[in-house]
């Protein structure tokens, strides 16, 4: 109990949203490491709470149907978690698309490097299959480049879907170097 209480502090102070919202978020997280899966059930199971499994799991479906986060917000809150402004950051920018019955979910992804793993930093779900285009890539590095003011990008790491001449013109303009990665 005194990790969530240390963790609500510290959510409370960077997003500053309600205290019940942010007890309620130290709580997901603590349980999501716990169980490593994102599965709302399992997840609701793992809070130690005095209120019923299914309260817990109707609580869950409420934040996530009900409330819509800032990038912003989170953004900078994880950049502070995990990095200092003397740090050099790498984003890495990537898509993935599969089907959940006759829906396609297609997302476009910007993350941070960090230890072997990429940070989610900021997405958009994209009306479509197949591959992003120049302009959805530009409007998604547009919309996130605020998170970053005051860090340094070292690098943007991709796979061949993100080429084209315009897309390089673009990070040229905006200082932000590109490294391929072959996967």
């Amino acid at each position: 109990m005194k990790n969530i209480s240390e963790l609500t502090v510290i959510l409370k102070a960077s997003l500053g949203w309600s205290k019940p919202r942010t007890e309620l978020l130290s709580h997901l997280l603590c349980a999501l490491f716990a169980v490593r899966t994102v599965n709302l059930k399992t997840i609701a199971n793992a809070i130690r709470s005095s209120a019923t499994e299914d309260s817990r799991y109707r609580q869950l479906q409420r934040f996530f149907a009900q409330f819509e986060p800032s990038y912003q917000q989170l953004g900078r809150f994880l950049l502070r978690l995990f990095f200092s402004q003397d740090d050099l950051l790498y984003l890495t920018i990537d898509r993935t698309n599969w089907q959940f019955g006759k829906c396609n979910i297609n997302i476009l992804m910007l993350g941070i490097a960090y230890k072997k793993i990429a940070i989610p930093i900021y997405w958009v779900l994209l009306d479509k299959k197949g591959n992003s285009n120049t302009q959805e890539r530009i409007d998604l590095l547009k919309k996130s480049l605020v998170i970053f003011r005051g860090y340094k990008i070292t690098g943007l790491l991709g796979d061949r879907e993100f080429v084209g001449k315009s897309w390089f013109r673009y990070l040229q303009k905006n200082k932000i170097p590109w490294l391929y990665m072959d996967s």
